[in-house]
Order: C-alpha cells, then sequence, then structure tokens
C-alpha cells in the first residue's frame, strides 16, 4: 500500500476551485498563545494564527502543555470571518 496524502483544510485551492466552494476566514487567539492548532486532524501552525478554510465542516483544535485539549466543530461559511478565543485550562 502507497503513501497516502490526505487534503489538508490549508492546501491552496486553484481561483476556480475557491470561487466554486467558497473560503471563510479563521482567526484564533487563545490563552495562553502558542497553542498548536489542528484543523480536521492535521496541525497547520500554532496562536495566534487566521486560517483561510474551505466552506463547509471542520474540526478545529488546540493543544498546548500543561492544558486541557480544546476542541469545536465549527461551519465555514463562505466569504465569513469568524474569531475564537478560547481559554484552554490548566491541567491540575
Amino acid at each position: 500500500m502507497g503513501p497516502m496524502h490526505p487534503q489538508t483544510a490549508t492546501a491552496a485551492l486553484s481561483d476556480e476551485g475557491e470561487k466554486a466552494r467558497g473560503v471563510g476566514s479563521l482567526e484564533i487567539a487563545s490563552d495562553p498563545a502558542g497553542a498548536e492548532v489542528y484543523v480536521d486532524g492535521h496541525f497547520v501552525g500554532q496562536t495566534p494564527a487566521t486560517l483561510r478554510l474551505a466552506s463547509g465542516a471542520h474540526r478545529i483544535e488546540l493543544r498546548a502543555s500543561g492544558n486541557r485539549n480544546w476542541s469545536r466543530e465549527l461551519e465555514v461559511i463562505k466569504d465569513s470571518e469568524v474569531t475564537v478565543r478560547p481559554v484552554l485550562e490548566r491541567v491540575q
């Protein structure tokens, strides 16, 4: 079985594909900053971050050492701009 190459949510779309499907913007600023950001299970960067995602449902997950993970299912709407500012609870 050959290697699989799943398409990530941040994969560049062609101009035509972007127009047809639609893209929204998601800004993430967490407390604490520097949390790892995963979209649909793929690492995409650290907070604070602004992501351009294809419209549709996505699972956003934040992970920071010493803190509980934070995750949400999010519906990205074409041409929308959404901001989330989650606070990650400290692990006792």
